[in-house]
């Protein structure tokens, strides 16, 4: 409620209203410094004391510009101008400017910038600054819209363009928020550990100076994204949380927290180095990893304790049915199905050049086993018509991720058709 107050007032403000004293922005930055208040007291002989209450979310990055010569800085000032404006119905920033030169001074001579006119940007306890008349290759906006994520925030479909717009791996850590009211502090369970303590762990791993500028960190909601889960090497859904992978951001690479390590920041720490060394391009390559370390000392708090996998579902003939020669129909009726089997190393082989209608199933699922039993029918059916440029597949995402990003965009099973020469996505 509070934070909602806030944002109704942050409505009704300027974009960025301009501070008429240091200890307002000290206390906008959220930080104190006597170094500065010494450097205006022997600029100007002004002595302030602190007096200033900082009335904004405490979750909140914080966005100070400053100026010395607005005749001069016009154009820089202008553009800070339009970056707060464009950011100003979101709740999670916050932009402020200070155009009195000698309290600008005073906030140089203390270390916060090198000169004006700059930007400032307090976000998760860190102060990084840049000097506008030396714009970054990107833009002023999406630096700030960089600097400004949370050190580990929740990816939701809100703010994932500007988490996308960083092209860098992402470290995501799936959860189970089933119970925890967004808006409030982070609580609840997942596998036995408090996700409270999770995410301090991936803070932890964060703030390591070798993944600066390199990784992106945030938490998911395991549950409602179980599907993307599977894209990312990760099996076993809700069950099987937390869960832990890196979006690599490359084609046909997967890299999957093995399940018999410890969520811990040692082994985060370790997994992720690994996997910018490039030494971690596959499920193989995680299991070795963890192969590797299967004798390390931990404290056993963080290894979770996670649900059985679903069981594959009891066939019934003409119900619930699977897939090969074990199935039902095939021992009763002697004839395994028509229904061609793809995984990752055969995938863009049998794709080329035909049209190709794809079922993706799992084991445990209920509604994959009652749709096999007419999926069968239907890929009899057409292997009787002998159309050699159709192919009737199926790929089981138990244990295996599909290597093209993007097939699988709903609850299973789902249904593809990759037409012989239309084979990118947007997929249908």
């Amino acid at each position: 409620p509070n934070e909602l107050v806030a944002f109704a007032q942050k409505l009704k403000q300027a974009a960025a209203p301009s501070l008429s004293s240091l200890n307002a922005a000290l206390t906008f930055l959220g930080v104190d410094s006597e170094q500065a208040r010494r450097a205006l007291y022997d600029e100007t002989g002004i002595e302030e004391e602190v007096t200033e209450e900082d009335t904004l979310p405490g979750t909140a990055a914080r966005v100070l510009g400053l100026f010395s010569d607005i005749d001069i800085e016009d154009e820089e000032s202008a553009e800070f101008m339009v970056a707060a404006s464009e950011r100003r119905q979101r709740h999670d920033v916050y932009f402020s400017r200070v155009d009195d030169p000698e309290i600008s001074q005073a906030l140089i001579d203390a270390g916060f910038a090198d000169r004006t006119p700059a930007v400032i940007v307090a976000n998760d306890g860190r102060l990084v600054s840049h000097v506008l008349d030396d714009a970054p290759d990107i833009g002023l906006g999406p630096w700030v819209d960089a600097e400004t994520l949370p050190a580990v925030g929740e990816l939701t479909h809100q703010n994932f363009a500007r988490y996308e717009a960083l092209s860098r791996p992402m470290l995501l850590l799936f959860l189970d928020l089933r119970g925890h009211d967004r808006g409030m502090e982070l609580s609840g369970l997942s596998g036995g550990v408090p996700n409270r303590d999770l995410v301090e762990e991936f803070k932890a791993v964060r703030r390591d100076e070798s993944f600066r500028d390199r990784v992106a960190f945030a938490y998911v909601d395991g549950v409602a994204q179980q599907d993307r889960m599977k894209a990312l090497g990760l099996f076993g859904g809700a069950r099987r949380l937390p869960a832990v992978a890196v979006n690599a951001k490359e084609e046909g690479v997967i890299a999957p927290y093995p399940e018999s390590l410890p969520l811990d920041r040692a082994h985060l720490r370790d997994f992720l180095g690994a996997f910018l060394a490039r030494r971690l391009r596959s499920k193989e390559d995680s299991d070795a990893f963890a192969l590797q370390r299967q004798n390390d000392v931990f404290d056993a708090k963080w290894l979770p304790k996670r649900k059985p996998r679903k069981k594959p579902t009891e066939e019934v003939m003409g119900r619930y049915e699977v897939f090969g020669e074990d199935s039902i129909r095939a021992r009763e009726v002697g004839k395994i199905d028509d229904v061609f089997v793809l995984n990752r190393d055969n995938f863009a082989e049998a794709l080329a050049e035909k049209d190709v209608l794809i079922l993706f199933h799992e084991e445990g699922c209920e509604a994959c086993a009652a749709l096999t039993v007419y999926y069968k029918k239907m890929a009899e059916r057409f292997a009787s018509l002998k159309i050699p440029s159709l192919v009737i597949a199926r790929f089981d995402v138990t244990k295996e991720t599909p290597p093209l990003d993007g097939l699988i965009a709903g609850p299973l099973p789902v249904i593809v058709l990759l037409p012989a020469h239309d084979k990118r996505p947007p997929f249908r």
